[in-house]
């Protein structure tokens, strides 16, 4: 039997990635007049851990817990996931497998068959990656170079800030650009995989090369949309970049840095809210925005036992659950035992899925959102 971890991610794309600005998602906060101010410390207290798995001895169990922070009821949802186990892989899931576009967390999952999954990240428009995405070792979105990444191989957990670089040869010259699977402006460097898309979405003035293995399959100037060879890329380059001679004979090569190992899983997320054990949540945090409202929260990290965290909050939903600050979120992570850890996407995003249906009651009336991904977790 394959097993299956959906964390959904949600993202979208603008124009030119320097011009990007970083703004929250979708999500939303409670309204004005149920604002409260609460006391930068937290305090809770919890009914016994309620654990349940569809698979004997599975590598992934489920929790489901009722919490009161601060004299607040909050329902809580925790996936633990054993990535030591030689039965589990992990990694992440777009929406339809390209960077654009957006489905819910329980289509995602059971195009999958994934036995579990939360929403994952934060986007631009149209559901572009905010930041570092790594499917099995393969590049598929630039890391940004600002934020901690959440990295799995071989077992382990770690964090690192990632900036990508990308080195393009043709020939004997080269040239270096941080535009992949970004949009680019006219005069610049860009460079898209088939996971971008079935097209680079260009209508800018521009020579280009289109690419299969190190094989050059087409070039010459456009202003049109190219087409991604699946096993290949799609090159943008500046209107007055001259072509080598005997090009359609000449290598074209794409190198990544850094080069990550098959087998490894990032994704890129905001700042971290709790890192070697100690809380480092304040009053706001970007991509998050304001951290003093009782919100519905996902979180993901690692557990003081080496497995990965996946955590729900539910939230916005007085006599069932409240939601939590950053503060309190990040002490109600320490008591479940988590030692580092970040903040996915939340609000109405906030959702679990786990073994055919979605476990916690979603802000907006119980119905899931779309979201532009997912981290899938095998076991077999």
């Amino acid at each position: 039997m394959t097993v299956l971890l959906a964390i959904s991610v949600i993202f979208a794309g603008c124009q030119k990635n320097s011009a990007e600005t970083i703004t929250p998602g979708p999500t939303s906060t409670i309204s004005p007049k149920e604002t409260v101010s609460p006391a930068p410390t937290s305090s809770s207290t919890a009914t016994p851990f309620t654990s349940v798995s569809p698979v004997e001895d599975s590598p992934v169990d489920f929790i489901e817990k009722t919490m009161s922070v601060n004299g607040r009821q909050n329902k809580v949802f925790m996936l633990s996931i054993d990535v030591d186990d030689s039965r589990v892989t992990v990694e992440p899931y777009l929406s339809f497998g390209k960077t654009y576009g957006f489905e819910t967390l329980t289509e995602m999952a059971e195009t999958r068959k994934a036995i579990a999954g939360v929403n994952s990240g934060f986007f631009f428009e149209y559901g572009r990656p905010s930041g570092l995405v790594v499917i099995d070792g393969e590049t598929v979105s630039p890391g940004s170079g600002r934020f901690e990444s959440i990295f799995i191989n071989k077992g382990e957990i770690s964090f690192e800030v990632i900036q990508t670089e990308i080195t393009v040869g043709i020939g004997d010259s080269s040239f270096e650009t941080n535009n992949f699977n970004v949009p680019c402006s006219e005069g610049e460097y860009g460079v898209y995989s088939s996971f971008y898309g079935n097209t680079d979405r260009l209508d800018i003035n521009r020579k280009y090369i289109v690419t299969e293995g190190s094989r050059v399959l087409k070039y010459g100037t456009t202003s049109t949309p190219k087409g991604i060879p699946e096993n290949g890329y799609s090159i943008c380059l500046p209107s007055d970049f001259i072509f080598p001679e005997d090009l359609e004979n000449t290598e074209v090569k794409v190198y990544f840095f850094p080069v990550f190992e098959t087998g490894t899983m990032a994704y890129e997320g905001a700042s971290m809210i709790i890192k070697d054990g100690e809380s480092l949540a304040g009053d706001s945090m970007p991509w998050v925005g304001n951290l003093n409202h009782y919100d519905p929260r996902t979180c993901i990290g690692l557990l003081s036992d080496g497995k990965l965290g996946l955590v729900v909050i539910d939230g916005r939903q007085e006599g069932y659950s409240t939601g939590t600050t950053g503060r309190e979120t990040a002490d109600l992570l320490l008591e479940l035992g988590f030692t580092d850890a970040f903040m996915l996407d939340g609000g109405a995003s906030s959702a679990m899925y786990y073994d055919g249906e979605i476990v916690n009651n979603p802000s907006d009336m119980g119905i899931e959102r779309i979201l532009a991904g997912s981290i899938l977790v095998f076991v077999d």
